[in-house]
């Protein structure tokens, strides 16, 4: 599926089996400090060593800690669908995302629409192949579909039927938006 799934899966996986954001390589480690910019050259970056593997960054040569390069609400998601069901589950995370996100269309779209109009909506958003190809593999579009028509829910709650409750849910989900792209700032 290209570099953002398979790092997405790698990571994810990584961090169900070792329980850590930062896995430690053991061959990164052993490469002497004086042949290391062969196999993995500095930038003279602050914040990483160099690239590993394609998208992971090389954060300390000498003890191997390689970071995923993405945010990493989807990997931990991942990473609970491999503790569910293994790899089966690791592959059916963007498949679930991908129904909570038709779920947040219908209910944000009956909020402002009304039901017929909401129907309609997520049942031609179910259809179309946009939809139905990136809820295949896993990506953080889908996840940030369900997260973005939720919050506007939750905002439409807190704002119209004046309920405090919803304010915070709403608050959340924008939060956990950044945790997955970055550029969702320009949603908010």
């Amino acid at each position: 599926g290209g570099k953002d799934p398979g790092t997405y899966m790698n990571e994810g996986i990584q961090i169900a089996q070792r329980g850590s954001l930062v896995t430690h390589d053991h061959a990164v480690a052993t490469v002497p400090a004086a042949y290391r910019d062969l196999f993995f050259p500095s930038y003279n970056n602050a914040y990483y060593y160099s690239s590993r593997f394609m998208g992971f960054f090389l954060v300390n040569p000498d003890e191997g800690a390689v970071l995923g390069q993405f945010p990493h609400l989807l990997p931990a998601w991942i990473a609970i669908g491999y503790g569910i069901d293994g790899l089966t589950g690791t592959r059916n995370v963007t498949a679930a995302w991908a129904i909570l996100g038709l779920v947040a269309i219908y209910m944000a779209g009956a909020r402002l629409f009304g039901r017929a109009a909401a129907a309609a909506g997520a049942g031609l958003v179910a259809i179309n192949v946009i939809q139905i190809w990136f809820g295949r593999y896993p990506n953080a579009e889908i996840v940030m579909q369900a997260l973005l028509f939720g919050a506007l829910l939750a905002w439409s709650r807190a704002h119209v039927d004046d309920d405090g409750f919803f304010a915070p849910v709403s608050a959340s989900l924008l939060g956990l938006l950044l945790f997955l792209r970055f550029d969702t700032v320009l949603a908010f």
